[in-house]
């Protein structure tokens, strides 16, 4: 499945999968990484729930990690 339209922390973007797991490596998420959080439409998706999830059209993908620099 490729090309779905999800909204991606407040953003349109074009998912080529529609595996979580699968679109947060092609966002630069390693998946292994601490202090991770994933919401789907609202909703915080467990880590151990990431390989399972599975993206529709129109999904709001909320990506919250720590970032360098404050």
């Amino acid at each position: 499945m490729t090309g779905i339209a999800v909204i991606l922390n407040g953003r349109a973007h074009s998912a080529d999968t529609d595996s979580l797991i699968e679109f947060l490596k092609t966002q630069g998420v390693d998946p292994a990484r601490r202090f991770v959080a994933v919401a789907v439409n609202g909703v915080v998706v467990p880590r151990e729930g990431w390989p399972g999830q599975r993206l529709a059209a129109g999904d709001q993908i909320e990506i919250v990690q720590p970032m360098k620099g404050g």
